[in-house]
């Protein structure tokens, strides 16, 4: 039996940055493999689980938000720049772990506000601001070189009312969406020509889905990623209520026939839903599935989280599970 808990804790223990994604491998293959899917790696990273001729994509973004190591410097401290847009308010002070020669602890170092002048006191850092404490011991500063990465130290704690926090929700949601789903259509015995893409570097520039579209071909496609929760502060028009199930998007760069067809089939099957309305671009994988090779209708699916791209996100595991409802009837279903 699924267990959406346990895979999504360790989805999001995976040390997968932008550009070194190969670390989920196994636990693609532990989950897919069995159901009959021929797992592989293309040439630009992208982990693809086939089944058939695989002519409906499936995508979810697998690299988690990093920082690549700039300057090593004989203090103990670092130097180094976001890959992709980390939350600067939050980083500073934030636990983390360096992905060099060794795994190390490392700590985001912060002035103490009694050091700081009074206009300074509230001030958000510059990212070139910014240093890295490992401690000063050489034996550990010649494990470091410059490019290694540095990623938030996973953690996991479950919230009340079905929640979970962890740094690496974004995409680890989506990505569990898309391994439920297969759970879910095995069952029915509906695995067929499907490919399931969990693509690289989507955080430093939505990278990886394109190239994969382009040697597949696929007929059309499915994406699933993580989108805004409402909390206090963030404006309703643009966020899901926790609890609300899938947000099903609406936007130019997508097929609109398909997204009103998925907004029907929630209806009519009672599956928790939102639509998510969007003026131009979607921002995710969508955004460049949509147009590569030609072109193909794609749909976007969206989890909503709080506190995005910092180390605390949120998810309620219901809104995984009716995402996978959707998306999994939606592939039975043929739309």
């Amino acid at each position: 039996m699924f267990d959406l808990m346990d895979c999504l804790k360790r989805l999001c223990a995976l040390p997968t940055p932008s550009g070194q994604e190969e670390a989920a491998m196994p636990l693609i293959e532990e989950y897919l493999a069995p159901l009959g899917a021929q797992i592989k790696t293309d040439r630009f990273g992208n982990l693809l689980a086939v089944f058939g001729r695989g002519k409906t994509f499936l995508d979810a973004h697998i690299d988690k938000l990093s920082l690549v190591v700039t300057g090593v410097h004989r203090s103990g401290f670092l130097r180094a720049a976001p890959v992709g847009r980390v939350d600067l308010r939050t980083l500073a002070a934030s636990d983390l772990i360096l992905l060099g020669k060794d795994r190390i602890p490392a700590v985001c170092a912060s002035v103490p506000p009694h050091l700081r002048g009074e206009t300074d006191a509230s001030a958000v850092p510059k990212a070139e601001e910014l240093l890295f404490d490992v401690g000063c011991a050489d034996d550990i500063l010649a494990k470091i070189e410059p490019g290694d990465r540095l990623l938030y130290r996973p953690a996991f704690y479950e919230l009340g009312d079905g929640c979970v926090s962890s740094p690496y929700l974004d995409n680890s949601a989506g990505a569990a969406v898309l391994l439920l789903t297969a759970s879910l259509l095995s069952k029915r015995g509906a695995l067929t020509d499907l490919t399931f893409c969990f693509s690289a570097q989507e955080e430093a520039g939505l990278r990886g889905a394109s190239p994969a579209v382009f040697d597949l071909r696929p007929n059309k496609a499915f994406v699933v990623d993580v989108s805004f929760a409402n909390q206090p502060g963030a404006s309703e028009v643009h966020t899901a209520a926790m609890g609300s199930g899938a947000m099903i998007g609406f936007s130019p760069v997508l097929d609109h026939e398909l997204s009103r067809a998925l907004r029907q089939l929630a209806k009519e099957e009672n599956i928790p839903h939102s639509s998510e309305i969007m003026g131009s671009s979607t921002g995710t994988n969508a955004d460049v599935i949509s147009c590569t090779a030609g072109g193909r209708k794609t749909a976007l699916l969206s989890v909503p989280i709080r506190n995005m791209h910092t180390p605390v996100e949120a998810v309620r595991l219901s809104d995984i599970q009716n995402t996978a409802a959707l998306l999994a009837l939606a592939i039975e279903r043929g739309l």
